[in-house]
């Protein structure tokens, strides 16, 4: 026979909605707090408020959330009933032997790491950060100083949707910071905001650095800007061979410098699939490729390859076994005179991809 309080608890559920059933291999507690392993092994843990009576809850939930009080849920293993869960996207309670334990939700807890915000173009920054598991989406915002008002600039659907691309004045100084949204019902939920990422003017960029009046909009255009360099490599015997490569005029020291300690360590580089300068798009976004402005080499491409995330480990790139991978000594060398390097990417990785301005 069910408890009094207990019945209460049902009978709201079966007034509000339905109640979903759904499977839990577990529950343990130490101390004070439980653990819910579900049956698809992921883990909810909560600690116990004793300040909390579940019925007094659970009549001020159904209160103050009227939109989502149609996600409570029963938990139950083989039929047997082991707790009873109230999601609201924003915290979980559970009750389990009397006991409410309260659970926030790994995708409003977790915080999105902001990683970059680089100058893509003249007027507009690429903004990258990390995945949250659980997140429906993120919000990009955007303040002209640390402290002042942050207004928001993007909204990307989707877990794993890292990257935006803004609009900015090349004067200007911008602060960013990015927060996870999920949906419940008809309410929409911010998780809590990340770190904050300062983008410079253009004049302070890497990007400005290269073209002070702005990037070149032709071939023609930044042939100007470009110098062929020879390069000493190792071939596939480990002997000395060359490749030359097209570079902007202002990278040619810090790229010899690379090769050279790249050949100095013995690491091989394919002549057939390497480059650098092309005039070209984005193969990801219609914006033109940084490939057209002489600051990014792909070494070893085949070896190297682009990969969205669900393809990370079942690509030919594997610097444990295979020599003409890119391997952190390579990755260390290539930051230590200022590129960066594709593989970091959060978005996807371009494991062939050395870049001075990040893009």
């Amino acid at each position: 026979m069910l408890k009094k309080g207990v019945a209460i608890i049902l009978a709201l559920s079966i007034i509000l909605i339905p109640i979903k059933a759904e499977a839990a291999n577990r529950v343990s507690v130490s101390g004070s707090t439980v653990t819910i392993t579900m049956s698809n092994n992921q883990k909810l843990t909560g600690k116990y408020v004793p300040s909390y009576r579940y019925i007094k809850w659970a009549k001020a939930y159904l209160r103050e959330y009227p939109r989502t009080g149609n996600n409570v849920k029963v938990v139950v293993t083989r039929g047997t009933q082991v707790g009873r869960i109230w999601n609201n996207s924003k915290w979980t309670a559970v009750l389990y032997q009397k006991k409410c334990y309260f659970i926030e939700n790994a995708a409003l807890t977790q915080v999105p790491s902001l990683k970059c915000a680089d100058w893509v173009s003249g007027s507009q920054i690429s903004v990258r950060w990390t995945a949250v598991p659980g997140a429906e989406g993120y919000c990009l915002y955007r303040s002209r100083s640390k402290t002042g008002k942050y207004t928001r600039v993007a909204t990307n659907k989707g877990v794993n949707n890292l990257r935006a691309i803004v609009s900015e004045s090349r004067g200007s100084v911008g602060y960013y910071k990015v927060c996870t949204y999920n949906i419940s019902g008809s309410e929409t939920i911010y998780g809590r905001s990340s770190n904050i990422v300062v983008c410079d003017t253009y004049a302070k960029s890497k990007l400005g650095y290269l073209f002070p009046s702005g990037p070149p909009t032709s071939d023609a255009a930044m042939r100007k800007y470009l110098v062929n360099v020879t390069l000493p490599v190792r071939t596939a015997t480990g002997g000395k061979g060359t490749i030359t490569l097209p570079i902007h005029k202002k990278l040619v020291n810090p790229v010899k410098s690379a090769f050279n300690d790249m050949y100095n360590i013995g690491f091989k580089v394919r002549k057939a699939d390497t480059g650098s300068y092309n005039w070209r798009k984005m193969t990801t976004l219609p914006l033109q490729s940084h490939h057209s402005y002489g600051c990014v080499i792909d070494i070893n491409w085949k070896a190297n390859p682009l990969v969205t995330l669900s393809q990370i480990g079942k690509s030919a790139y594997n610097p444990s076994t295979n020599p003409y991978s890119i391997n952190q000594k390579v990755v260390n060398i290539w930051k230590k005179y200022g590129f960066s390097w594709g593989g970091d990417w959060t978005e996807k990785k371009d494991y062939m991809h050395m870049t001075y301005t990040n893009n």
